[in-house]
């Protein structure tokens, strides 16, 4: 007589289809999601040019998807020129400076 704890090998393949591995991994990235878990910024830097065409140094992308920043190579803070009325990559660059009045960077 078959012992009772044992599971019929039909069942096992069944339960091993594509669809519950496709399944079982969606369950894992959403749950990782809920978490809060981020991706962080690349390491590596990317370069970009001013107005006469003239190589910048070195800037890096910190934070995740969520919060970020960029640096240059020795940590100064890079922001977009409030000034520039240009949106999207196009913007010009400028280190960011204290507001002694409120403490936020500009």
């Amino acid at each position: 007589a078959p012992c009772r704890t044992m599971r019929p090998r039909s069942l096992t393949m069944r339960v091993l289809t594509p669809t519950f591995v496709s399944n079982a991994i969606a369950m894992i990235l959403s749950r990782q999601a809920r978490l809060g878990e981020a991706i962080s910024a690349s390491p590596n830097p990317f370069f970009a040019y001013d107005e006469n065409g003239n190589l910048l140094p070195p800037i890096f992308i910190r934070g995740d998807e969520t919060y970020h920043w960029h640096e240059d190579e020795y940590g100064f803070t890079i922001i977009d020129d409030p000034n520039d009325r240009r949106t999207g990559n196009s913007t010009k660059k400028v280190y960011a400076e204290v507001d002694p009045r409120n403490g936020n960077l500009v």
